[in-house]
């Protein structure tokens, strides 16, 4: 099952309300290393499969 955070990041990216709270350079680099941290995490889930999915498909 794949995890995604894109619509939470999004929200976040998009907020006024989080650019007023915290300043849009704040939540510019912060949106955008949320970004990063979940294009790693794809990634490296696209390269392994899950004990699930070896059990389900390999083993039984």
């Amino acid at each position: 099952m794949r995890i995604s955070r894109l619509p939470s990041i999004e929200a976040f990216a998009t907020s006024d309300f989080c650019a007023d709270a915290f300043g849009e350079a704040f939540r510019d680099n912060y949106a955008g290393s949320r970004r990063a941290e979940q294009a790693a995490f794809d990634a490296w889930q696209a390269s392994h499969i899950t004990d699930f999915e070896w059990q389900r498909y390999f083993v039984n």
